[in-house]
């Protein structure tokens, strides 16, 4: 799942398509996957972002953002009434909060 996600916030960056078939299992999910629970450190973050094909970090918080404001052309993956917590599951608010 951690995987699925990395490639989907990839592939949201760079124009492709990207379908995270597993993430339906993260539906109910409220606690960041590892990999963006390490973000937190600004050091991590600086090392990790090179494997989303982005440069800093005010990038991924656009790119996250992206997926809740319909008009940039993002949408989050459903599966009937469940949608991925995007927000949720990449620690989104406390992105390089420490050093």
């Amino acid at each position: 799942m951690q995987a699925d996600t990395t490639l989907l916030l990839r592939a949201a960056g760079s124009d492709e398509y990207w379908w995270p078939q597993s993430l339906i299992w993260s539906g109910r999910r409220y606690a960041p996957f590892e990999i963006f629970a390490r973000c937190r450190s600004s050091r991590y973050l600086a090392r990790f972002l090179p494997v989303l094909g982005l440069a800093k970090s005010e990038e991924l918080v656009g790119l996250i953002g992206s997926f809740y404001k319909p008009e940039h052309g993002q949408q989050l993956p459903r599966w009937e009434y469940d949608s991925l917590p995007l927000k949720e599951v990449t620690g989104f608010g406390e992105l390089a909060s420490k050093p």
